[in-house]
């Protein structure tokens, strides 16, 4: 990923404050922060980490689950926003219109 797809991706999965933001970035809403729904599904998967490791599972096993999923995340996000960086520098009409509607 380049730097400011770093950047956007650390900021919304939380990793990154948004006072780190660039300027052009400020208006991100954060979806971690309290009430929002990453905040919410955060909460959930950490509690049942919690229950899976209370019942013997070892964590270990869970971070390389939690760590895989990371990284099959990171370059998902990194590829959405490369499509969608390129797709708002595109003017052409035949490429805005085979692209999925969000």
């Amino acid at each position: 990923m380049n730097n400011n797809a770093e950047i956007f991706y650390d900021f919304l999965n939380g990793f990154l404050s948004p006072d780190y933001l660039p300027e052009e970035l400020q208006n991100i809403p954060d979806l971690f922060s309290p009430d929002q729904p990453c905040s919410k599904e955060l909460d959930i998967i950490y509690q049942k980490r919690s229950e899976l490791i209370e019942k013997g599972v070892p964590e270990s096993d869970l971070d390389v689950i939690f760590d895989g999923f990371e990284r099959i995340m990171r370059e998902i996000g990194g590829k959405m926003y490369f499509l969608g960086t390129r797709q708002s520098q595109c003017t052409s009409s035949a490429f805005q219109e085979t692209t999925v509607p969000v």
